[in-house]
């Protein structure tokens, strides 16, 4: 005991209970400021009045309650286009204040938050102050690349003032940063592609291969109804059909120009990705790898059903393409673009029965009505190979056609094993 406490016991039994008291403030103090950080870290963008109670400090608070009011809406809207350009029910004079001093309360609080800045941007945008609006969304994007509903406003402003490349750029970004924003807004794309001064520039920007070329090029692919300018992107893009990692664009465009009908520019994209001379039958003998379909051979592989592209023992010509499983259905197809006229086919086969109905068949048909133009079975042959010959009219309506290798149901692949090459198409006459 000192001696102080021991000439004065009074005074050092206060000074105990001052400094119990100073730590119990402190920590009292500690623990509100724990819970208010922990309501406004739950609050701040779901109950924005409720963290502003426990944290009126907290500066996404007052981003969300701001863009709210701004935007006359019940709840935060922070993520969506029509906040990000001020669209909604307009609020009142009184409210579009308190939404503008929030958010300024917010920026100075947080003045490099791009959010906060955005926040001006919108509830100036509510109060037709377009010119502070355009300040305030040219901080934040200056701020910042990663929020979106700047990028959507500069979108729409830039769009409004038809500035179509100005546009593509915030596009680029907002998808380059948000990959759950590329939806909309490549449907928004696809849509405007439709229009040739869109389609120019949105080539353009696609041929930089920015990151969400793959996903968007197959949405396009999917969705896209102008077949003049899936073709001019393709054109742009110079995807080379030769190439494994490019082939697949190539495949996607011709087989949405197929079935828009654009039956000549597929050919003539087909033609430039690939290179080499014009075949009537592509890959007739099966020496090549059937990447881009549906001008190459699109070849099932089913349970019941497969086309087997293997080498033969005695044959000398390379590949041929082996028909297996008892379902009728066609093994391998590919599409031809004949002219109208007579025709002379003729194929090897070999391993084929003597039963007409049991022999696999090579068929021509229409692709718009499945029409049929011809169906002729197999030369029956043993393990030698035989020639099989066919005679054939393309009718002037008929601009587009599937040639197929149909197995029959009655084939038994235990005692029979079926193959076909080196498959021929002429023209004879008119």
């Amino acid at each position: 005991m000192t001696s102080t406490s021991r000439r004065f016991p009074g005074i050092a039994h206060r000074q105990g209970i001052a400094y119990k008291v100073a730590v119990g403030l402190v920590l009292i103090v500690l623990l509100w400021l724990s819970v208010a950080v922990s309501f406004e870290g739950v609050f701040a963008r779901r109950d924005p009045v409720v963290a502003l109670r426990w944290a009126p400090w907290s500066a996404q608070a007052k981003i969300v309650q701001s863009t709210a009011l701004a935007t006359d809406t019940a709840t935060d809207m922070a993520g969506s286009a029509a906040t990000a350009t001020g669209a909604g029910t307009a609020a009142d004079p009184a409210t579009i204040a308190k939404a503008r001093t929030l958010a300024q309360q917010a920026l100075d609080r947080s003045p490099v938050q791009a959010s906060a800045a955005r926040a001006i941007g919108v509830a100036a945008l509510s109060a037709r102050d377009n010119a502070t609006a355009g300040r305030a969304f040219t901080y934040a994007a200056r701020l910042s690349r990663r929020d979106l509903p700047t990028e959507l406003y500069w979108i729409e402003s830039n769009v409004t003032r038809g500035d179509i490349r100005a546009a593509l750029h915030h596009y680029d970004v907002a998808m380059s940063v948000s990959v759950k924003s590329r939806a909309m807004l490549g449907n928004i794309l696809i849509a405007a592609s439709a229009e040739p001064n869109v389609a120019t520039e949105l080539a353009k920007l696609l041929k930089t291969q920015p990151r969400w070329l793959p996903e968007f090029y197959q949405r396009l692919m999917g969705q896209g109804e102008n077949p003049a300018t899936l073709a001019y992107i393709a054109n742009v893009m110079a995807f080379d059909g030769r190439d494994p990692g490019q082939a697949p664009f190539v495949s996607m465009t011709l087989n949405r120009l197929v079935a828009l009908g654009a039956y000549g520019e597929a050919r003539t994209l087909y033609r430039r990705s690939v290179g080499g001379a014009d075949e009537t039958v592509r890959n007739a003998s099966f020496e090549r790898a059937n990447t881009l379909q549906p001008f190459d051979w699109i070849i099932a592989s089913e349970p019941t059903y497969s086309g087997i592209i293997e080498t033969r023992t005695g044959w000398p010509h390379g590949n041929v393409l082996t028909i297996a499983g008892t379902e009728a259905n066609d093994v391998a197809r590919q599409l031809l673009l004949l002219v109208p006229g007579q025709y002379r086919l003729s194929a090897d086969t070999a391993n084929v029965r003597q039963e007409r109905e049991t022999r696999p068949l090579l068929t021509i048909s229409c692709v718009s009505d499945n029409r049929a133009v011809m169906s002729a079975p197999f030369a029956a042959a043993g393990a030698k190979p035989a020639a099989m010959q066919g005679m054939f009219t393309v009718p002037a309506n008929c601009p587009a056609q599937w040639i197929a290798i149909r197995n029959t149901p009655s084939f038994d692949p235990v005692d029979s094993d079926p193959w076909i090459d080196r498959i021929v198409v002429q023209r004879i006459g008119r």
